[in-house]
Parts: C-alpha cells; sequence; structure tokens
C-alpha cells in the first residue's frame, strides 16, 4: 500500500487577516519597548506573513530587537518573538543565538555547524525546552557578551528555533538574524 501524503493545510484569506490582526498590536508594543530603550526593532508585515503562513506551518520569528552598538566587553540585549498559528502546541522547543555571517545559507546544516569561535553560543530554555502555544506570541530576551579583544567593526548575530528530539534528531523551523557595530 503506498504512503498517504500529509494533506495541505491551507488558509483562506480570512485566516490570514485573522492571524495578522490578533498579531499587530503585540508587534506594535513591542517595537513602542524597544524604540523607547534606543534599540533597533524588526517586525514581519502583513504580506510577509502572508506568505510564511502559506510557506510554513510551524513556530516562526515575528519580531527582534537589539542594540545597535556596544563596546568591547559590552553587553548586547537581544529581544526575539516567536507565534505560532498551527492547532496544536510545539513542546521541547529551544533558541539558540550564535554569531557570523551565516543569514544567506540555505543548508541547516552548514548555518547550524558554523559560527565566529570568538563570541560564545547562548541558549534558551533548559533543561527540557519551552512550550509553544496556538496564536499566543512568545517574548525572549538575552544579554550576549561581547569578548573584550575583539575588532570593532560590524558582526552579524543568529538566532534560530528548533525542537529538540533528546533520543534522535531534532528539527529546525526558523531563523532571524541581527547585525550591530563594537566601536
Amino acid at each position: 500500500m503506498a504512503a498517504k501524503k500529509k494533506a495541505k493545510v491551507r488558509r483562506t484569506p480570512a485566516d490570514l487577516s485573522k492571524s495578522w490582526k490578533a498579531l499587530e498590536p503585540q508587534l506594535d508594543k513591542q517595537r513602542a519597548e524597544c524604540e523607547r530603550q534606543g534599540q533597533t526593532f524588526i517586525s514581519i508585515t502583513q504580506e510577509q506573513l502572508d506568505t510564511k503562513l502559506k510557506r510554513i506551518h510551524s513556530p516562526m520569528f515575528v519580531s527582534s530587537g537589539w542594540d545597535a552598538t556596544v563596546s568591547p566587553g559590552g553587553t548586547l540585549n537581544y529581544v526575539v518573538q516567536l507565534v505560532s498559528f498551527d492547532v496544536f502546541q510545539w513542546n521541547n522547543l529551544a533558541l539558540a543565538v550564535s554569531f557570523g555571517n551565516r543569514n544567506p545559507i540555505l543548508s541547516n546544516d552548514q548555518f547550524l555547524s558554523t559560527s565566529d569561535p570568538r563570541f560564545p553560543t547562548y541558549a534558551k530554555h533548559a533543561p527540557l525546552g519551552f512550550t509553544l502555544l496556538q496564536g499566543l506570541i512568545s517574548t525572549f530576551r538575552f544579554q550576549l557578551n561581547i569578548p573584550a579583544g575583539i575588532e570593532k567593526t560590524g558582526y552579524f548575530g543568529n538566532c534560530v528555533v528548533q525542537q529538540l528530539a533528546f533520543l534522535d534528531v531534532g528539527k529546525c523551523f526558523d531563523r532571524a538574524s541581527f547585525f550591530f557595530d563594537v566601536v
């Protein structure tokens, strides 16, 4: 017997509009907070959300904010927001933040295996990850230590949301990137 194909989830224009209306006020609130703190802020647009929801059905990044400049040996504040519009919850999720010019790398294997060794990799939430419920936006904050002897130039940061599989191979769902100057 042939294997059954997974049914593709179809979202109507009304579904997409409803998703955006639920998300937009939360993005506006995070934008105001980041701007109050003098941080760079980016968020998904309605068109980008529609495209993502047609392409993927899993946790996704919808906004991020970060300090645009930091001194060598200083701390860079980074905040990222995730949401899932799937009809079920996702468990054992983790975020990892690392550094290096990897945003355009298509292969998750290569993306996850290369980073700038001068910087540590940060992860949340140990030991079993976190749960993401349908339609609720989750906000995660990182304080990233910048090495003291680092060159004064621009650097790329990368964040990935993944599902941990403690006794098997996990899944990589989505990525975000940010760019900052060490001055």
